[in-house]
């Protein structure tokens, strides 16, 4: 598994998660402009303030994927990590981790990998491990087969 490969993909998935999320906000900010008054005119000012709530509600989340796109640009994945960190791509038994932001899973060459936070759980429990290193996490022993 080669980290810049996966470092890519998971800022395409954060990109278009930012892109999807904008045309929808534009699409609602149009809705909410063409709303024409009708003869009832409690159901149009309903409905112009269902729009601005669902606009304000996007706006949040938009602003949150803009600041995960942003953080995983900060990342350089040409450092190398010799221990479980922000930055590192990690084995963990059968599951690969991508420590950087929570994006959740992608799939890079036919294999899933999770984007995680360093501050998920997993990670915490696994922090300044090295490869072949145990650490218990739920009750269960957990191996670190590899870090990038």
């Amino acid at each position: 598994m080669e980290k810049l490969k996966v470092h890519t993909a998971a800022v395409e998935h954060a990109q278009a998660q930012v892109d999807r999320l904008q045309a929808t906000h534009k699409s609602q900010q149009l809705d909410l402009t063409s709303a024409t008054k009708s003869s009832a005119g409690d159901k149009h000012e309903t409905t112009r303030a269902m729009i601005q709530l669902e606009i304000e509600k996007l706006g949040v989340q938009l602003k949150r994927a803009e600041d995960k796109l942003k953080q995983l640009q900060r990342h350089d994945p040409a450092q190398a990590c010799d221990r479980v960190q922000t930055g590192a791509l990690v084995q963990v038994d059968r599951m690969w981790l991508y420590v950087s932001v929570a994006l959740g899973e992608i799939e890079v060459e036919d294999q899933d990998i999770q984007c995680v936070g360093a501050d998920a759980p997993l990670i915490r429990a696994a922090r300044g491990c090295q490869a072949g290193d145990t650490f218990v996490f739920k009750g269960k022993r957990r191996e670190v087969i590899v870090v990038l």
